[in-house]
């Protein structure tokens, strides 16, 4: 039968380092995470289609231990976003739709929309700052290793 021994050197010094790791990694995290957030929201914003600015000033980020989260607080942004099919439109609480058209007025009972295209603003922004994004955690990964180095 074979045995093998095993000696580990430094192991207070290792058992250290295990200790301050989890708070070495959540620190460096919690740094990074807002960091790469405010970088796609600011890629948001940049490419999001402006009429009113309404849509664009709505873009917010909101940040957690280890988390963030980017979207626009507007609810129209899916529409815009993802485009919509096309569609029919109807009244709600009248019995027919009012608009004018080269200066008359028309009434019907529906329109027939056609749809929107999608503006994906917000994936855009993340396809866009991926490796700024990468660049971010790598940053932040070695800042870990230097700090847990023995």
């Amino acid at each position: 039968m074979s045995t093998l021994s095993v000696k580990i050197t430094n192991s207070a010094q290792l058992q250290a380092m295990f200790r301050r790791a989890p708070g070495v990694v959540t620190s460096e995290l919690n740094r990074a995470v807002p960091k790469a957030a405010h970088l796609v929201e600011r890629g948001a914003k940049r490419r999001v289609p402006v009429r009113t600015g309404r849509l664009r000033s709505s873009i917010k980020t909101f940040t957690r231990p280890l988390m963030a989260t980017i979207r626009p607080l507007v609810k129209y942004a899916d529409f815009v976003h993802d485009g919509t099919r096309a569609h029919t439109i109807r009244p709600k609480k009248a019995r027919a739709l009012a608009f004018k058209k080269g200066g008359k007025m028309i009434f019907a009972r529906g329109v027939r929309h056609p749809g929107t295209k999608a503006q994906p603003f917000m994936a855009n922004a993340v396809d866009a700052g991926r490796g700024a994004i990468n660049s971010i955690f790598l940053t932040a990964t070695k800042n870990i290793t230097k700090k847990l180095s023995i």
